[in-house]
């Protein structure tokens, strides 16, 4: 043994530095690279991991654009309505100033803003109801 470490010691580099690379081979090549977290902030993941994460990412930014989408086609869709009642009430109202008015046509915008008041109450209902069979379904699933 004690002629080992003797040799050990007289040859000291060419035993010390293979095994400190040997020992930096090791450390590079079992520890796996990591960075972080998208979802959750103070923790790290691996790189199969933060791939998955991304895909999720993804995927709720694509939902949320359709839910912007969505929600932008509805106010589109509410302005145009409220455009048309004031075009409704403004016409009445210009005959009114021009002294145009006369039962027919008095008559006659009661009667389109009857028709847009009951297609606006029947939309409405119509999404009451599509939620409560949404939420029915859901439940029994």
């Amino acid at each position: 043994m004690k002629d080992l470490w003797k040799a050990v010691e007289h040859n000291r580099f060419a035993f010390g530095v293979p095994m400190v690379l040997l020992v930096m081979a090791l450390a590079v090549t079992s520890c796996e690279p990591r960075a972080n977290s998208i979802m959750e902030p103070g923790e790290t993941v691996s790189a199969a991991e933060l791939q998955i994460e991304v895909v999720q990412v993804e995927a709720d930014f694509e939902a949320k654009m359709q839910a912007a989408d969505i929600g932008a086609a509805e106010i589109e869709r509410k302005r145009l309505k409220r455009a048309k009642i004031i075009g409704v009430i403004g016409g009445v109202a210009t005959a009114a100033a021009q002294g145009a008015v006369n039962p027919a046509t008095g008559i006659a915008a009661g009667i389109q803003l009857l028709t847009l008041g009951i297609a606006g109450g029947v939309v409405a209902d119509n999404r009451r109801k599509d939620k409560i069979i949404k939420a029915k379904t859901a439940k029994k699933a």
